[in-house]
């Protein structure tokens, strides 16, 4: 799926506030919401992988599945000018796990996990999407695409989860 088919998938189901399909009846509902800003024009300071650049180009950021009454979950997708601050910022406090390329385009809400993308074009990695941990060194962290556009759509499918986690625990038993 393209980009620009999960943003509009994204904005028919969930432009108005709704429960996941994922909702425990016997536990509180939260309603959750995504919304989107205007198209951003990124910088030429890098490169960046051509599905990055095509979602700042149709909606420059986001809020994903939203919780609007707690604000405790969800993922806000930076635009191109926050991106550049969020990645000086963890260049500077992550010293030790930043490598050069990586580009943060997200936080999640409710916690202190960013989502960054590889944009070193001479490495292999090159496109590859990360969830960087804040206390966990960087050989834990999940990558959760190829691309960021295999995140978005994932992410998108799985309706705000983080699906990543329940990869790895394996199988439910519910």
């Amino acid at each position: 799926m393209r980009v620009q088919d999960t943003i509009a998938h994204l904005k028919r189901g969930w432009s108005l506030p709704r429960r996941s399909s994922f909702s425990n009846p016997s536990r509180p509902q939260f309603e959750l919401e995504c919304s989107f800003l205007e198209p951003a024009l990124r910088s030429a300071e890098s490169l960046l992988p051509l599905d990055l650049e095509e979602f700042w180009t149709a909606c420059g950021g986001a809020r994903l599945f939203e919780d609007r009454q707690y604000g405790q979950w969800g993922l806000v997708l930076l635009d191109p000018l926050n991106s550049t601050k969020a990645t000086s910022e963890f260049r500077r406090s992550r010293q030790r796990d930043f490598v050069t390329g990586d580009v943060v385009i997200g936080r999640f809400l409710g916690d202190s996990d960013l989502l960054l993308v590889r944009c070193d074009v001479n490495l292999a990695d090159f496109g590859q999407t990360l969830v960087a941990q804040p206390l966990d060194p960087r050989v834990d962290w999940d990558v959760v695409g190829a691309t960021f556009g295999e995140f978005l759509a994932k992410f998108a499918a799985a309706e705000g989860r983080k699906f990543w986690e329940s990869e790895k625990a394996g199988p439910s038993t519910d």
